[in-house]
């Protein structure tokens, strides 16, 4: 019978070396995009997709049409010459003082370069190949 091992990490192996630590690559098809302010009302959330060689694609979405409950949720797909780009962004918090959003971007899914936008303020962008970066706001990868 094998020892199952739980090392001071919490990670979980049948022998004691397991990967070692900062090994970790980050994943941004699912990020975190805390405002430090609040989006109820906030109208417009741009969606710009950019095809070097070409002109920008931009998705406006009126913010209060996808508010329900308290709540932010809007899924979609965006044709970019000929490439759909599928996203849902979602609120895990929306109050009067702070938002944060989840941003669902699967690079199988996603191959051009990305910036969200909210009311004309950057709050993440996008490179190709999936990389994020945090506008004007706090950006959380998370797996």
């Amino acid at each position: 019978m094998d020892d199952i091992v739980i090392n001071s990490l919490g990670q979980v192996s049948l022998e004691e070396a397991v990967s070692p630590t900062g090994t970790r690559i980050s994943d941004t098809r699912h990020t975190h995009l805390d405002f430090g302010w609040s989006m109820q009302s906030s109208i417009t959330m741009s969606l710009i997709f950019s095809d070097p060689g070409n002109p920008d694609v931009i998705q406006n979405i009126n913010i209060s049409d996808y508010i329900a409950g308290g709540k932010f949720d809007w899924e979609g797909t965006v044709g970019v010459y000929g490439e759909d780009q599928t996203l849902r962004i979602h609120s895990h918090l929306l109050n009067v003082s702070n938002t944060i959003l989840s941003v669902h971007r699967d690079r199988r899914y996603n191959t051009k370069a990305l910036e969200i936008r909210v009311d004309g303020v950057t709050v993440a962008t996008y490179d190709a190949s999936g990389n994020a970066a945090a506008g004007s706001i706090n950006l959380l990868t998370v797996q």
